[in-house]
């Protein structure tokens, strides 16, 4: 984990906190994590939007993709959106409320992640600057 953490917080925009921590480790459970068609999605481990906001061109090489389930894949970007900063932390809000309302995350999944401590923060957040 400490390679991918130092990854990360090399790049403008990442903060150290409790939340990047839980990124890594659940990016690091998931390395092995085979494509399942209809249970897995494929996630940018240093995000789509970093490379965009840097004029930089997205690495989709294997290094910097991870499967994860659907759940997984949305508690990833909303451990983002709690330890990025700035237009990273925007980008990762708009993954977090687009993964949310798809219908590929059954309606217990869609309960436990609208009741993450910080679900309401963030929502608000991105409600406010769409307006």
């Amino acid at each position: 984990m400490k390679d991918l953490k130092e990854t990360l917080l090399s790049k403008k925009g990442f903060v150290h906190n409790q939340y990047l921590d839980k990124y890594c480790s659940l990016v690091e459970r998931h390395t092995n994590t085979g494509v399942a068609h209809k249970v897995t999605n494929s996630h940018h481990i240093i995000p789509k939007a970093w490379f965009k906001l840097n004029n930089v061109p997205i690495d989709n090489s294997e290094c910097n993709l991870v499967n994860l389930p659907y759940r997984e894949h949305a508690l990833a970007h909303y451990y983002l959106c709690l330890c990025t900063t700035n237009e990273l932390q925007y980008a990762n809000e708009l993954a977090f409320i687009c993964l949310i309302s798809r219908k590929k995350l059954n309606y217990s999944d869609k309960h436990l992640i609208t009741h993450l401590p910080l679900y309401k923060n963030i929502y608000e957040s991105y409600t406010r600057r769409t307006k």
